[in-house]
This record gives C-alpha cells, structure tokens and sequence, in this order.
C-alpha cells in the first residue's frame, strides 16, 4: 500500500509544475503562427521600425537556450504602402538543437480609389516543426 507521505510528494510535485507553467508561459515549447494582416499599418503616412530581440536560458540538469530576433520597416506613402518582416528563432536543449524557425514576409500595396488595390508579396517561412 502506497503511504500517505509518498501521495503527498506526488501530488506536491504536479501543483509545482502546473504553477510554474502558470507563472512561467514560455516555459512551454510551442511556436506561434505569424498572423501578417494584423501587423498591418493602413492609413498611417511615414517610416516606422521595430526591432526587438529575446534571450533566454536555464542551467540545471538541463541546459535550455532560447533566442529570437524580429525586425520590421514600413513606409507608407499616399500612393503605396510597403513592409518588410524578418524573424529568426532557436531553441537548444542540451545543445541539441529542439527548434530552428526564420520567417522572411515582404509586400507592396499600390493604393488607388476603388475598393481594389494590386498587391504584391514575397514570403519564405522555415518549418520549426520539421529539422
């Protein structure tokens, strides 16, 4: 028969974890799906960046190396719109490689008075899914 001390480890040890997952999201090992129509800057005249760039590890048993680094440039005009997105990410677990992602999405849009405006794009994505 089980104890009621070895049941209580246990069920401490599950609560731990669900917690952390709780507290710490990006402990999790998914990777998201880049949604370009909501990056979207319609109506807004100019040059706009945004960098940004994450780093991450744990040491312990287990060694886990996280990075990535996105990068964006519009320029909007009155007669055309255009961006570029550029986005890089790895995951290592005990310097094995777990996830490699890139993701390169560039447009143009010619904007004129009807509802329709011609638009066009390049797009090369890595599958994070498949080494």
């Amino acid at each position: 028969m089980i104890g009621k001390e070895y049941l209580l480890q246990i069920l401490n040890k599950y609560l731990f974890l669900a917690l952390a997952l709780v507290i710490f999201p990006n402990l999790l090992t998914a990777e998201a799906i880049v949604n370009v129509e909501d990056s979207r800057k319609e109506g807004q005249v100019g040059f706009f960046t945004n960098v940004s760039v994450a780093f991450n590890g744990t040491r312990g048993n287990v060694h886990n190396n996280f990075y990535s680094i996105n990068l964006r440039l519009d320029n909007n005009s009155g007669e055309m719109e255009s961006f570029l997105i550029m986005q890089k990410s790895q995951r290592k677990r005990n310097k094995a490689l777990m996830a490699d992602s890139s993701f390169v999405h560039g447009r143009l849009i010619f904007k004129n008075e009807s509802k329709y405006s011609t638009e066009v794009f390049i797009q090369q994505g890595k599958n994070p899914f498949r080494r």
